[in-house]
């Protein structure tokens, strides 16, 4: 059941999702099945409690979590450590170039990518075209999960050789 879970959250917001949605999943287990409840405390610290002050979060869910972070890690030792760089000091070093697309053409192009997915050379062609409107867009929005994005920008993610990802 943990294992369930845990890739129901990391596909819906990451595998460092924040403390309210492990706190959230822990009370919807005990919600939908109380036999489940823990004893103490609100009954779902056995799923999650959140770590305070030096004391790292623990549960279940927080384990699973951990786990497959490490595995993730040791399958793909090449990966950069992240840089908790602000956000405006890294769109200021890498800047980019104005497009030479008009607002109303990027409009019409990202709105025909989101109902096509054929023919390939055209999303090939019109992804080229949107590049940099769709940069800038990401970047101002960069809270949003990956799901958002894809939500805007489908043919990013299933169209190939638009982006190359390792899961």
């Amino acid at each position: 059941m943990v294992q369930i879970l845990v890739a129901d959250i990391i596909a819906n917001y990451g595998d460092r999702p924040t403390a309210e949605v492990k706190i959230s999943m822990a009370r919807e287990i005990i919600t939908e099945f109380p036999v489940l409840k823990d004893d103490e405390g609100c009954g779902y610290e056995a799923w999650y409690t959140p770590g305070k002050g030096i004391h790292s979060a623990t549960g279940w869910l927080e384990e699973r979590l951990r786990n497959v972070r490490k595995r993730s890690n040791e399958h793909n030792p090449i990966r950069q450590p992240k840089i908790s760089t602000p956000s405006n000091l890294i769109s200021s070093v890498t800047a980019l170039p104005e497009s030479t697309t008009t607002e109303n053409e990027h409009l019409g192009m990202k709105e025909w990518l989101k109902q096509h997915t054929e023919p390939v050379s055209t999303v090939n062609a019109y992804m080229k075209r949107t590049v940099l409107n769709r940069a800038k867009w990401i970047r101002e929005n960069s809270e949003l999960p990956i799901r958002g994005i894809i939500l805007e920008y489908p043919r990013l993610f299933d169209t190939p050789g638009m982006v190359n990802h390792v899961l």
